[in-house]
């Protein structure tokens, strides 16, 4: 149905061959088109997949149902374009493709027979009007044909309505005429069974079913639920079975289950009101190395829960961020007694390095380690070490920052180092987003600068000549990450990964018909129109696209309309290992929900849903993953 227009009585398809429209659109009262799947229908042996505009209060198995709709056309049938009303209380006798397979006095319509007519003084009930532009007797064409509290839609009587109390029970008041009801809340998903993940559509009026890979099993609670592996669980991942019990994959075979009573679970943690958690490490300090350059070592910290409530590590960080990461995920996570932490060296030239690991747990004081790593080697070749932070900031030079569009950020190479002094220094911007003109300025010397002018990242690169003309054995790197400036609704979803190779992320709206069209957000549709036509705050930006690291890639709404957001994840088919890849979503600076999946070349995965309500964002786990794009 169209705005501004209602139906009335349209011609019938046998098996999806259109006939024709057979009355043109009547005017009243404005309405916006819906359309709401309702059961097949059985009409004399054969069966139609029915798509109900609207129906009467009380509706049943017998009741009339909507079929098609009106795309505009002509009367009479030139347009190919069908509708149909067709009640199933007429006896519809034997299946007909002409009304020469009906009985005397009917007409072949949608493949039933049903009473023909010439005025209404041939019709009975329950279909007393003649409707002569088909021939066939139809409920009603217009309001007065109908009892008190309905109006003739579609030729069918349709209850009226104010509010939802008017209504038969299961249905709602959807500008003024009763419609079927949700079903389930929109964006939560739940197991039909051991095997069958059932999520909600984003209009809560169905339920899609999904088969889980051999080898999984569908757990959770209601709402919540996911397919995870027979007997274990996907590493890193964590959930909530019910309001107080945890659920958690700590090393890929067991799910653990954990009571967060009296306190309650958050995204697969548990959160207490109380008093303050405590989390220690069993040492202060790691020392990894030596190593050669351009190679690694790892080593792990221990911390362990050493009080109630259970401790939540909210983030990891490192000062410099220049030689030292963590490979853990999954982050926020709980720490139900001990969790070893690993940490990587991987020094970017030879020397000696220190460094500050920064554990931050949910409402208590943060942990640190001091870690410590020596690397050997380099040829005599200066090795480039790059480094940026906010213009002003009295705060290091970091290898990650973060910043607003518009804010200017310096970059210095004076951590760079050799076997002598280092006489050049070489800048420029290796990665910008989508349509940035930005640029590193000075192009030379000890520091530089640029300004973001775009959402996204910002590939830094910097390259060294010593005093005696030898150039550098690496280049030196930093990355920078802009946002929109001052939104506490920004909507952000980031994708990373833990080895170097080409992931994708995908963000599309619910008008998305299938992934990479014109409403999905990625790499090859970077700034698609979301929400209001025209209207660019409610439009996504993509953050640039990442085919040889491990991320981010990022997706970034600044306003957010109200509508439900699916994420993907594609895993490219020429990739050799597994990666584990970590989605985060964020509204401002609160983290909304973590989701971290171990992924196979070739695989596609949907992680979560993102539903904005009233500018206010919330999560649901979807674990989907299929061989491709669906």
């Amino acid at each position: 149905m169209h705005d501004g227009a209602r139906a009335a009585v349209t011609a019938a398809a046998l098996n999806g061959a259109g006939v024709g429209v057979a009355r043109a659109l009547g005017e009243s009262a404005p309405l916006s088109r819906e359309s709401y799947m309702r059961p097949l229908t059985s009409l004399g042996g054969a069966t139609l997949v029915v798509a109900v505009a609207v129906t009467a209060a009380g509706c049943g198995g017998d009741d009339p149902f909507y079929y098609g709709t009106v795309d505009g056309g002509d009367v009479g049938g030139a347009d190919g374009n069908t509708d149909a009303v067709v009640d199933t209380n007429v006896d519809a006798g034997p299946i007909c493709t002409t009304s020469a397979d009906c009985a005397g006095g009917e007409t072949c319509l949608a493949g039933a027979c049903l009473p023909a007519c010439a005025t209404s003084d041939d019709c009975a009930a329950p279909l007393p009007v003649c409707e002569q532009a088909l021939g066939v007797c139809v409920e009603c064409l217009v309001a007065d044909d109908c009892g008190a509290g309905e109006d003739c839609l579609g030729s069918v009587c349709v209850a009226v309505c104010a509010t939802g109390d008017d209504c038969a029970e299961g249905e709602d008041c959807v500008e003024g005429i009763c419609v079927p009801g949700q079903v389930c809340d929109p964006g939560t998903a739940r197991c039909a069974d051991d095997s069958t993940l059932l999520t909600c559509a984003d209009d809560g009026l169905s339920e899609a079913e999904f088969t889980c890979r051999e080898g999984d099993v569908c757990v959770g609670g209601e709402g919540l639920s996911s397919c995870q592996p027979v007997g274990g669980c996907t590493f890193g991942t964590s959930g909530c079975l019910d309001a107080t019990t945890a659920w958690s994959c700590p090393d890929g075979t067991d799910r653990v289950d954990v009571s967060c009573a009296p306190g309650v679970c958050v995204d697969g943690v548990c959160v207490s009101e109380g008093d303050p958690a405590c989390l220690e490490a069993e040492t202060g300090f790691v020392e990894l190395g030596p190593v050669g350059v351009g190679d690694f070592a790892d080593s792990q910290v221990f911390v362990f829960s050493c009080d109630t409530p259970t401790p939540v590590i909210e983030a990891i960080s490192f000062t410099e961020a220049v030689a030292f990461r963590t490979t853990l995920t999954g982050l926020p996570r709980s720490v139900d007694g001990e969790l070893a932490i690993p940490i990587r060296f991987q020094p970017p030239g030879a020397g000696e390095f220190s460094d500050t690991m920064r554990i931050d747990v949910r409402g208590s004081d943060s942990v640190f380690v001091e870690v410590f790593g020596v690397a050997e080697g380099g040829g005599g070749c200066p090795t480039a070490v790059a480094g940026c932070r906010r213009s002003g900031s009295t705060g290091a030079f970091a290898a990650s920052t973060t910043v607003d569009v518009g804010e200017t950020v310096e970059c210095s190479g004076t951590s760079s180092f050799g076997d002598v002094p280092i006489a050049g220094y070489d800048w420029s911007l290796a990665r910008t987003p989508e349509a940035s003109d930005a640029a590193m300025s000075p192009a030379s010397g000890t520091t530089s600068r640029f300004t973001p002018d775009r959402v996204g990242n910002y590939g830094i690169a910097l390259s060294v000549t010593d005093s005696n003309g030898t150039p550098g054995c690496n280049t030196g790197s930093a990355t920078v990450t802009a946002l929109s400036p001052g939104s506490d609704s920004e909507l952000r979803i980031e994708l990373t990964w833990s080895d170097p190779i080409d992931l994708d992320l995908h963000v599309r709206t619910s008008d998305s018909v299938e992934w990479q069209d014109d409403f999905d957000c990625y790499y090859a549709n970077p700034l698609p129109d979301w929400g209001a036509v025209d209207v660019t705050t409610d439009d996504p930006y993509w953050g640039g696209d990442v085919t040889d690291g491990s991320g981010p890639e990022l997706v970034m709404v600044p306003v957010p309309a109200d509508d439900t957001y699916e994420i993907g994840v594609l895993m490219y088919q020429t990739a050799t290992v597994s990666t584990t890849a970590t989605v985060r979503v964020l509204q401002g600076d609160s983290t909304l929900r973590t989701s971290t999946l171990v992924l196979d070349p070739g695989e596609f995965w949907v992680p979560m849903r993102v539903r904005v309500s009233g500018g206010v964002a919330s999560t649901t786990l979807d674990g989907t993953v299929t061989v491709g794009i669906p």
